[in-house]
């Protein structure tokens, strides 16, 4: 019989700050969420302060009468606070520079801030911020419950273990708006590194989130989000069984709408066929979408592009977001009168102001990282157009910018910008590669600006068709089948050419 004993091991893991969760998450945020978050925290805590210009602030201050020597170490504070906001700009020369345009201390070690041990991070910075605000004087959508907050007051309610908990919740952040978690491959990497949880451990999360309403909220695919909302009807249901089956092992044919193969290779009555499809058609794809907010959103570009002195140039907008610093008065504040708790209360508020500032500062540095690089590598876009775009995945711009893939994704997802030939939101300038016989990748961005151009300029009696534009495009030295063509067509909203052509 074994005898139980202990045993001594050393391992290595990365794990990720508080400070780095933080700043992390706030870059996934859009301009407006980042707005109510900043304004939530700043409405709590005494340390931090809103000034739409922090000039103007210091003239407000400076009006007042004061000793040389007390202005003098008022404009000392101002310029030595490591964690002051600012506004950056930058050209396509600047890449390098970029961290110190952003904030000569923003890449600091936050890792010795010290925050209180008992008390959750989640609980600092995930709190709700409805207060209403507004951008360049424009209304924001009003605030309603989200998709995550209505999970997460599910998962609140299952009494799970909490690192079960953690996981699901951690899921439940990566859900889209539709319902669906498209980059599980991408998600399971990183909460390997981040959660230090095993695939099984984040399979189980996955099959509790999958439990929750709406039917089919968390799959992975369309076709699973359907065997999830049919697996919710209650068994014993003739039409719920064989749309399980159909939609199980035969859902090419079902996207394809090929019933009659359906009934030939199950050897079933029509109408029961008819029934099980039915039942399917009623299924919602997208779960999510009921959650999703359809009051109109005004989109407020994040970052400016423009061309001055033939250099182009790109900067954030100072719009986006108030600007946020740490209020002196406060930070300056004699803290030997007071009591041990109110101390702690002071430390603790105080790291909330330089973690936030920090996330803040973080997602300035990474955003304006990624929008020099991109105007860098699409610049024949800007100048001629989108014929002109070149193919560029993510991972593309990760290995250049020198970060995770996932970080590019999140700083890109929401994020707009403008330029004289639009606002654009930074996933527009990703697109996948069609190979040329000339040698050369065209985007398939280009391929659609072509297929947009031919048809608006078609004889309307005489439409082109999917294969005339085919050939057109093999002209042109590129490779493409007829359906890839269709699919480019209709994801520009182009009706097939049945619904163009005019009769005289």
């Amino acid at each position: 019989m074994n005898q139980p004993s202990l045993v001594l091991q050393q391992r290595l893991q990365t794990n990720l700050t508080p400070e780095l969760r933080q700043a992390i998450r706030m870059m996934q945020l859009s301009a407006a969420q980042l707005e109510q978050e900043i304004r939530a925290e700043c409405a709590v805590n005494p340390f931090l302060e809103v000034a739409d210009d922090i000039d103007s602030v210091i003239e407000d201050i400076n009006d007042e009468p004061q000793d040389e020597q007390s202005e003098h170490d008022l404009e000392h504070d101002y310029e030595d606070d490591p964690y002051e906001d600012v506004q950056p700009q930058a050209t396509t020369h600047d890449r390098e520079d970029v961290a110190t345009v952003i904030d000569n201390d923003a890449s600091a070690d936050l890792s010795s801030l010290k925050l209180n041990v008992e008390t959750e991070w989640s609980d600092l910075y995930l709190a709700d911020g409805n207060e209403a605000s507004s951008v360049d004087g424009q209304a924001l959508a009003s605030y309603s419950t989200s998709l995550q907050e209505h999970l997460q007051e599910q998962l609140n309610q299952f009494g799970i273990a909490k690192q079960a908990h953690g996981i699901v919740g951690y899921l439940i952040d990566a859900v889209g708006e539709d319902g669906y978690i498209f980059n599980w491959e991408e998600l399971v990497s990183e909460s390997q590194e981040s959660l230090n949880v095993s695939v099984a451990q984040l399979e189980s999360g996955l099959k509790v989130l999958q439990s929750m309403a709406p039917a089919g909220v968390g799959a992975r695919s369309v076709q699973e989000c359907l065997l999830l909302q049919l697996q919710a009807f209650p068994k014993g249901k003739e039409s719920r069984d064989l749309a399980l089956t159909i939609v199980s092992n035969h859902f090419h044919c079902l996207a394809n709408q090929t019933h009659q193969q359906i009934q030939t290779v199950l050897q079933v009555e029509e109408s029961k066929i008819v029934d099980a499809i039915e039942l399917i058609q009623s299924l919602h794809p997208r779960p999510g979408a009921a959650f999703a907010n359809v009051d109109p959103l005004y989109i407020v570009p994040d970052v400016l592009v423009s061309k001055q002195d033939g250099e182009w140039t790109v900067t954030l907008n100072d719009k986006v977001s108030p600007t946020v610093r740490i209020n002196q008065e406060y930070k300056t504040l004699n803290r030997s009168s007071l009591s041990t708790k109110d101390r702690s209360y002071f430390r603790e508020y105080l790291h909330r102001a330089q973690a936030l500032i920090y996330g803040i500062n973080r997602r300035k540095e990474t955003l304006l990282k990624v929008a020099l690089m991109i105007v860098e590598e699409q610049k024949e876009f800007f100048e001629r157009g989108e014929l002109f775009m070149r193919p560029m995945a993510q991972s593309d711009l990760a290995s250049m910018v020198g970060v995770h893939t996932s970080t590019i994704s999140r700083i890109t997802t929401e994020k707009y910008l403008l330029c004289a030939r639009g606002t654009f939101e930074l996933k527009y300038f990703f697109s996948s590669a069609l190979r040329a016989h000339r040698g050369d990748d065209v985007s398939s961005t280009t391929i659609r600006a072509m297929i947009q151009r031919w048809t608006d300029n078609e004889d309307p009696t005489h439409p082109l068709t999917d294969t005339a534009i085919a050939e057109r495009l093999k002209d042109r030295q590129i490779s493409i089948a007829r359906r890839t063509v269709t699919k480019y067509r209709e994801s520009l909203q182009i009706p097939a050419v049945q619904h163009r052509r005019v009769r005289i």
